[in-house]
Formats: C-alpha cells, sequence, structure tokens
C-alpha cells in the first residue's frame, strides 16, 4: 500500500490548549455614566425651575392686632347708656363674627393673616390693624 495513511504528527495529549476568549466587560462604562449623571441633571435643572417660577412672589403674610381693635370696640360698647352684659355679650358675638368675615377676605385672596402678640417681627408695610379697624368701624386712638 501506499503511504495514504497520514499520521498526526503531534498526539492528543500534546496539543497545546487554545487561549479561552476574553470575556465581554461587565458593568456601566465611564461614558454611559456619565451620560446619564447628565441627563438627570437637565431633568433636575428643568424641574426646578418650573416649579419655582410658579410662585414668584412667595404668600403674603399681614399681621393685626386683633386684642387692639377688640379692646376698642369693647370700649366703645360699654360707653353706650343702658348698657347691660348681655347686650355687651350679643355685641361681642356680633364682633366676632364681623372680624371673622373680615379676615376671610384677607384668606380668600391667598393672605396669611397673623396676629401681631405672636408675630416676632412687624414690618410696618404689612400691619393691616387701621385698615381692619376703619371696615369693622372701630376708631383707633
Amino acid at each position: 500500500m501506499s503511504d495514504t495513511n497520514i499520521a498526526p504528527t503531534t498526539l492528543p495529549h500534546q496539543v497545546a490548549a487554545s487561549p479561552a476568549p476574553a470575556p465581554a466587560p461587565a458593568g456601566v462604562s465611564l461614558v454611559t455614566a456619565c451620560v446619564i449623571a447628565a441627563v438627570f441633571s437637565a431633568f433636575s435643572g428643568v424641574a426646578s425651575w418650573h416649579f419655582a417660577s410658579q410662585n414668584v412672589g412667595g404668600t403674603q403674610v399681614a399681621v393685626i392686632d386683633a386684642g387692639k381693635i377688640a379692646r376698642q370696640s369693647m370700649n366703645a360698647t360699654l360707653a353706650k347708656p343702658g348698657m347691660n352684659p348681655e347686650k355687651a355679650a350679643a355685641e361681642a358675638d356680633v364682633f366676632v363674627g364681623q372680624l371673622n368675615k373680615t379676615l376671610e377676605e384677607y384668606a380668600d385672596a391667598g393672605i396669611i393673616v397673623v396676629n401681631s402678640n405672636v408675630a416676632l417681627t412687624r414690618p410696618a408695610g404689612n400691619d393691616i390693624t387701621s385698615t381692619i379697624a376703619a371696615k369693622m368701624g372701630v376708631k383707633l386712638p
């Protein structure tokens, strides 16, 4: 026979193991992290601007010396001739109702009204005591 039988020159135990393919990189690349951070930052900035521009003026706060108005009103009521405790109590109830109705106008306009004895500061432009007293017909000294 002819030499058609070609035997391998290396035996199976002599075959060198080929290196395994390198694993694909795992995790998030730096570029991807930067893009995600930029998108979230832009969204946060737009959302902050949108909500900050909704209430540009802020909530208005007014200060009232309700005790001063009540004292003047009660002094005027008690100075009326023929005043007795029942009439004074009835007039006090009318006064309270009138004061609440007057202050509701401020609440409906979105203005917070704070009694002056609990306010730590009283800017002159925010004091509505004389305005409320005039609306109620109470003369302040």
